[in-house]
């Protein structure tokens, strides 16, 4: 289910998104954030033996958990490829490299995240389970959120001098005032 939301997102909304935040991909993090928390806060209270929820009620929460934690990995796997191509800019040499390396890096912590979870028994108690479901992805794009924050503004700052909001402003006033 969750697959089938994120390919549905990259078709239709994931592009209006990124055409909306051309000038700001990293912000593109803060959807993940959103829809793993709403995909979380579900999958966190489902439990199967509560009283509270019958069965039918329980699939749906699954199902449309699924869906925003579906969209949310859509969306920080784009926006992270996006990010990459960014960086390399027009480097046609380097860009297999990078992406390689970029591959390398995503299957290698793939897996090692799923030997840590089957090694140390993280699927033997429900605690542990909705630890890793609900709340590592939230985490997950927070920290992506704030290293893409700070490597744009690190940049912005290199290339553009202090980038703050007063100074921003008072460039931007000194470039529309007429003399």
């Amino acid at each position: 289910m969750s697959f089938i939301a994120s390919f549905v997102f990259s078709l239709t909304i994931q592009d209006k998104l990124t055409k909306f935040h051309t000038y700001s991909k990293f912000n593109l993090y803060l959807y993940s954030l959103v829809f793993f928390t709403i995909g979380g806060v579900p999958l966190y209270y489902i439990s199967g033996n509560d009283g509270v929820l019958d069965s039918i009620a329980t699939e749906v929460l699954l199902y449309g958990a699924l869906l925003f934690q579906g969209a949310g990995l859509a969306n920080m796997m784009n926006t992270s490829t996006s990010l990459v191509s960014e960086m390399i800019g027009q480097d046609d040499e380097a860009s297999a490299k990078v992406f390689a390396c970029f591959n390398i890096l995503e299957s290698f912590s793939v897996g090692g995240v799923g030997y840590i979870i089957m090694a140390c028994g993280l699927t033997d108690s429900g605690s542990s389970l909705k630890f890793t479901l609900a709340i590592i992805p939230a985490l997950c794009a927070l920290a992506c959120y704030v290293e893409s924050w700070i490597r744009f503004h690190n940049a912005a700052d290199q290339y553009y001098g202090n980038t703050d909001q007063a100074n921003l402003a008072n460039k931007f006033k000194s470039m529309t005032t007429l003399t």
